[in-house]
């Protein structure tokens, strides 16, 4: 059966969102067109069919499952992100051990160090008398930052 050009437009008829003269020439259709008819009154019986279905209301036991489900998805959801976090984390650490172990030291960076932490780790217990400003230097900061000094 060839359907009609104005078949789209029955359920906007029914629902009642054609305008005047639209709704009129529907109506005139209606009367005239089987096929149409036939549609109109297959929606006229899927309204009744809603409208006498009963609205069932869920067990306590499947509202309780619901609300589990609910609540449980909220913490899976957490724990997710913290395992990601963690696992990007982890990788970090990997990455900048493996770096830092595969840097060589070499001796160009051990120049790089003020002389005065070198005379310091060496002149703890050096006489002040025989050694250079920079070293003595060296020695008080060393002094002051052991906290004997009296000052703390």
């Amino acid at each position: 059966m060839k359907e009609c050009e104005h078949t789209p437009r029955i359920g906007a008829y029914y629902d009642g969102e054609l305008s005047g003269e639209s709704a009129a020439e529907m109506e005139r259709h209606l009367r005239d067109c089987q096929a149409c008819a036939a549609e109109m009154d297959r929606f006229r019986s899927l309204s009744h069919l809603l409208a006498s279905a009963t609205k069932g209301q869920p067990s306590p036991e499947l509202l309780e499952r619901l609300h589990r489900q609910v609540d449980l998805g909220s913490y899976i959801s957490v724990r997710r992100t913290a395992e990601v976090l963690a696992a990007v984390a982890a990788g970090i650490l990997i990455v900048c051990s493996a770096w830092l172990t595969a840097v060589p030291a070499t001796p160009e960076s051990a120049g790089a160090i003020p002389i005065w932490e070198t005379a310091a780790v060496g002149l703890q217990e050096a006489d002040p008398a025989t050694v250079s400003r920079e070293q003595q230097l060296a020695m008080w900061t060393l002094h002051d930052l052991t906290g004997n000094n009296g000052h703390d």
